[in-house]
């Protein structure tokens, strides 16, 4: 009896339906910000980070779901990703950011 209740328990608190989003190809120290829905007011952030590595992954439950992703640099032009739909299996989407020329950071 207590094996199944532990299962059902595990089952609620990790659900399997989960799957693994990464952003690959970052500059280090890129700001990453993922959210579901597509009005800017009402969205809700479901992973990000303040300061990333090369790469970026979070789990996520939000398969089938519209959504967008904002990468944010200093020196590099900001890369914003719109109407993106969240895979519901493992995905790994590469990021180019391009060097913005303009880019002033006076000491």
């Amino acid at each position: 009896f207590r094996r199944v209740l532990f299962r059902s328990v595990s089952q609620s608190r990790y659900p399997l339906d989960q799957a693994t989003f990464a952003l690959t190809g970052l500059q280090p120290g890129s700001e990453v910000r993922c959210f579901v829905g597509t009005d800017e007011a009402t969205s809700v952030e479901i992973g990000g980070t303040e300061s990333s590595g090369t790469s970026f992954s979070f789990t996520h439950s939000y398969g089938g779901q519209v959504g967008y992703i904002q990468v944010i640099s200093l020196g590099y032009k900001d890369v914003f990703i719109s109407n993106f739909t969240y895979p519901s299996a493992d995905y790994s989407l590469p990021v180019q950011q391009e060097l913005d020329r303009n880019y002033s950071n006076p000491v």
